[in-house]
């Protein structure tokens, strides 16, 4: 299984991350930072013990966690996948309206990008603030 998670700890303005195969991501001032997670998936061996990272906290920044299905989304005028940096591009641009823009936004765009080609696999973004 592959996911990836954050705590918070409000009072102290600390925030970690642990990841399974998939990464997070912050935008402040418009440039994305990533969070890398591990390459081994949850499940995968009883070896594996998974670590966490402190990350940035700001309360001007947009935090994001997702699946691999928006970059994996096969599309677009060549019938190709999105791509890890394409995806990062529309996370940027979707950064910089209010979060319910951004669902519509991410939304709108996966759809015209896949047109009329089975959706490939979940997709699954959650974006957040902090106070």
């Amino acid at each position: 299984m592959d996911v990836s998670l954050v705590t918070i700890n409000l009072n102290d303005k600390r925030m970690f991350f642990s990841g399974a195969r998939n990464n997070g991501a912050m935008i402040l001032n418009g440039q994305l930072s990533e969070f890398a997670a591990q390459r081994e998936t949850i499940g995968e061996s009883d070896d594996v013990e998974f670590s966490s990272v402190e990350i940035p906290y700001d309360a001007n920044a947009t935090y994001y966690l997702y699946s691999d299905g928006y970059k994996d989304q096969f599309g677009g005028p060549q019938y190709k996948k999105l791509t890890s940096k394409t995806f990062k591009k529309v996370l940027v641009n979707a950064s910089k309206l209010e979060m319910n823009g951004q669902r519509n936004y991410l939304k709108r765009f996966v759809t015209d990008w896949q047109g009329e080609v089975s959706q490939t696999d979940d997709r699954m973004v959650i974006g957040f603030k902090l106070p």
